[in-house]
């Protein structure tokens, strides 16, 4: 029997395809040292890629010859599950595990130490302490505990002129004298768009205030609605305020129960000065520089803010879940891409979920994996790996990457480890590629290698799912505080090949075209 010869991919192209094709390779045989190569467990010494001649990050993904491509611009969904749309062209659709629609900003109060408050929603509106302030026992892990002249901001979370909800758990201390105290606000140049506070009225009582104009001193200008009962002190309260753009309705929630306000505003205003735990702007008082009105005497812990109203019942399961995400995805973040490609979008991830493929792969041996990823504090977490479980720990996991507490990148494939000599966790996007063959495994951020070996462990045999944003990290020198990625994540790719040098340099290139 004759030996067997292959027939080259571009004969088995369809012939309206043919003028492109050869037009690719007329342009890749002229720009050598942008023509890609491909490593492939089919083609080992590696095969030409014409996928430099695609103009946009986009149309090199596909070129390269993907297998999944997920490009994270869903929109925010409600669903269990969401579906992450494959661009690769392979109709491998994968799923986000949990809903799309999450906070805006998180701030868990986890860190115990600093004057840094890390934002958990993945969105990096990061808080910064000013004044006096301290750490405490939280409802959930640490809490900041505050004297009556500190307080924490971040950049505002939430557009106040379109439906918005915060919420928070607060610990009023016995000392607390009867000037009202405030928990969360979001500040414009004069007054605050809105306030959640404590006013001594006969005993301490929650409002939730909407001053109407960003004005000095509103004065009675404003919508407000207050809770029917008194909140004892040195006791946990969980509370939140909604307002509902739509209805035109403001309401306070306190440990689950609500009460309503009907009051129209006259006027809505973004306040973008930004969100303030422990103080309020009022009457031109909270300056750069100055302290704040109502500042508050206790604790706070959990702190979410959302670009909805959430209904009574999402409410209820916050307060019942103190510490835990609602929603383990936020949707429509601002994505990687730029130049002509900026419109694009990409997903927050609060490190409780992540994203993975449909089908079942058994023991892939050569391969690359993709991604953009940005990321604050010290967190961490999976980028992406390979496990025999969709979701959950799995029993084996291997091929992985993540970024460890420190902001440093490490990649394992069985007993080899690659890591990072530089950490990446400073609130830029940045590009990250892991490639593997029997004789080069590299790992590459921003178009660069970091990392290499000549001569990697092989793989363990796992027939399973490639995963983004999270996996079990048990075992994994340098893990991270969290197995699930908490920061945001852009152009989720897979490739059955190892990318060259030049090709990821190229790719990485495309980002702004």
């Amino acid at each position: 029997m004759g030996a067997h010869r292959s027939i080259p991919r571009w004969h088995r192209l369809p012939a309206r395809l043919l003028t492109v094709a050869a037009a690719v390779l007329a342009w890749c045989l002229t720009v050598p040292a942008e023509a890609a190569f491909l490593g492939t467990s089919g083609n080992p010494a590696n095969g030409l890629s014409v996928a430099a001649a695609w103009g946009t990050y986009p149309q090199a993904t596909t070129a390269y010859g993907a297998s999944h491509y997920y490009r994270n611009e869903q929109s925010a969904s409600s669903s269990a599950t969401v579906a992450a749309t494959d661009s690769s062209g392979n109709g491998s659709n994968g799923t986000h595990n949990g809903r799309t629609d999450g906070a805006l900003s998180w701030h868990s109060f986890s860190e115990g130490s600093g004057t840094s408050a890390y934002d958990n929603s993945g969105n990096h509106l990061t808080a910064t302490a000013q004044g006096t302030t301290a750490w405490a026992t939280g409802i959930s892990g640490n809490a900041v505990d505050f004297t009556g002249n500190g307080y924490y901001k971040s950049t505002s979370p939430v557009d106040t002129t379109q439906s918005f909800t915060v919420t928070a758990w607060a610990y009023l201390t016995s000392s607390a004298t009867g000037s009202p105290r405030t928990v969360v606000s979001q500040i414009g140049t004069d007054s605050s768009a809105y306030i959640l506070k404590l006013v001594y009225n006969s005993g301490w009582r929650w409002y939730a205030t909407m001053p109407r104009d960003d004005i000095d001193n509103p004065g009675n200008d404003e919508t407000y609605v207050s809770a029917t009962n008194g909140t004892p002190t040195n006791q946990w309260n969980h509370v939140a305020l909604v307002y509902n753009d739509s209805a035109n309705r403001l309401y306070l929630y306190v440990n689950g129960s609500g009460n309503t306000s009907n009051v129209a505003k006259s006027n809505e205003w973004n306040a973008t000065g930004g969100m303030v735990v422990g103080g309020a702007r009022w009457a031109g008082i909270g300056g750069v520089g100055a302290s704040y009105l109502d500042t508050f005497a206790g604790r706070v812990d959990d702190v979410q803010t959302y670009q909805r109203a959430l209904s009574a019942s999402e409410i209820d399961s916050i307060y019942d879940n103190p510490g835990t995400a609602y929603a383990p995805f936020t949707a429509q973040r601002t994505g990687a891409l730029g130049g002509s490609q900026s419109s694009t979008k990409a997903i927050a991830y609060a490190g409780t979920a992540g994203t993975y493929t449909p089908a079942t792969q058994a023991n892939p041996t050569t391969f690359s994996t993709e991604l953009w990823f940005k990321a604050t504090g010290g967190l961490g977490g999976g980028l992406a790996g390979f496990c025999n479980t969709q979701t959950g720990a799995g029993a084996s996991v291997d091929r992985v990457v993540y970024l460890d507490s420190g902001g440093r990148i490490s990649y394992v494939v069985n007993t080899t480890t690659l890591r990072s000599p530089s950490a990446y966790n400073d609130g830029a996007w940045h590009h990250l590629v892991a490639t593997y063959t029997s004789t080069s495994m590299v790992l590459y951020v921003d178009g660069a290698s970091v990392a290499n070996t000549g001569s990697p462990a092989a793989p363990e045999n796992i027939t399973g799912y490639w995963r983004f944003g999270g996996t079990n990290l048990t075992g994994m020198s340098n893990r991270p505080a969290r197995d699930y990625f908490v920061g945001t994540l852009d152009e989720l790719a897979v490739y059955p090949g190892q990318l060259s040098a030049g090709a990821v340099t190229f790719h990485y290139g495309r980002r702004n075209t």
